[in-house]
């Protein structure tokens, strides 16, 4: 039918029949002006098939467990008058400022001192190979000594320290102070990994502590790092070990 001009500006509803018999959705024309307008049909939530998504739970691949820590190597501490002997012909390094003194063999012509912050590194090494011979950390902790007692303490000093390494720390044992002249009230032998799965022997340390005066000792084959220590480089570091001392 015909509407007024007024009732074309009203929604004008159609219903078809399809040939089933059923009713399909409405589509209300909406008439603007000369031209009609028909709004999309907006289907219901109802007629919406809803997918039901499985998400699967990633699966992480097992965190690789490094190899055990090898057996410790053994100290191998000589008498104070056999060092002494040993070392007489050795370089001498002392440096009041750093709070230290020690000998070193003469073959190690390079010494690399850095000083940052409180802490000092010293590199021992030959020149002209690179051949390492040891490497020392120096530095001041007034709270160090109240974790020397036992080595669980000391782990968890390491852990806080300067010194820890990313690595695996092994507390092996403590070293009796007399061993190494009397010169420092707590000793300890420590093996560690630079990082954590290191493949390569460990490195060896010696954890010197008097009163507030810390000092970490890198021992050991620093250059290639192999699992088997030269015996000869060995003995020569175990002298070293008993000529470092503290000096005011």
């Amino acid at each position: 039918c015909t509407t007024s001009g007024e009732e074309q500006s009203e929604t004008a509803v159609a219903t078809k029949t399809t040939r089933a018999g059923e009713a399909e959705v409405q589509r209300p024309t909406a008439t603007i002006g000369e031209e009609a307008y028909v709004s999309p049909v907006v289907p219901s939530e109802a007629a919406q098939p809803v997918a039901e998504v499985q998400r699967a739970t990633p699966t992480l691949p097992p965190t690789p467990t490094p190899p055990p820590l090898p057996t410790p190597y053994p100290l191998m501490l000589a008498e104070n008058e056999i060092t002494e002997a040993a070392t007489a012909e050795w370089k001498v390094f002392e440096d009041r400022e750093m709070g230290i003194r020690f000998r070193y063999p003469p073959e190690y012509d390079g010494l690399q001192v850095q000083k940052s912050e409180g802490e000092i590194y010293l590199n021992i090494y030959e020149s002209t190979g690179e051949m390492a011979f040891a490497s020392l950390f120096i530095t001041r902790n007034r709270e160090a000594s109240r974790y020397m007692e036992r080595a669980e303490d000391v782990a968890m000093w390491i852990e806080g320290s300067p010194f820890a390494p990313d690595g695996r720390v092994r507390v092996v044992g403590a070293v009796e102070p007399s061993m190494l002249g009397g010169k420092w009230t707590y000793a300890w032998y420590i093996q560690w990994e630079p990082i954590y799965g290191w493949s390569f022997g460990p490195i060896y340390a010696l954890l010197l502590v008097k009163d507030d005066f810390v000092v970490w000792v890198n021992i050991g084959d620093l250059s290639s790092v192999d699992v088997v220590v030269d015996e000869d480089l060995w003995l020569q570091q175990m002298a070293f070990l008993k000529t470092i001392e503290p000096v005011e």
